[in-house]
């Protein structure tokens, strides 16, 4: 089945399991937004903190820990960690070259 996305996400979605779901997007507005799965629809929508992104690349680097990764308008790399249903952290510019 297909679903829909609330604030018409544009750009690439990306999806990491933790101890849900999650799908990540960037909203209309530019912010990227958060969103889990409960099992009959996308919830609990939560603006991250994150600078707008079209490219999102979630990293799995363990079983309830993750790393989302993304890059801003002006070519920065970001990272922000998600541990089980926790609220991401470490929301901070990785430095790449």
């Amino acid at each position: 089945p297909w679903y829909v996305v609330p604030d018409n996400g544009m750009g690439d979605p990306a999806v990491v399991h933790t101890d849900y779901p999650y799908f990540y997007t960037t909203s209309t507005s530019g912010a990227v937004q958060s969103f889990y799965w409960n099992w009959s629809a996308f919830t609990g929508k939560q603006d991250i903190g994150f600078p707008g992104s079209l490219n999102l690349s979630p990293v799995k680097i363990s079983g309830n820990t993750a790393y989302l990764y993304g890059r801003d308008y002006s070519g920065n790399i970001w990272r922000s960690t998600r541990v089980s249903n926790l609220p991401l952290t470490e929301i901070k510019m990785v430095n790449c070259p």
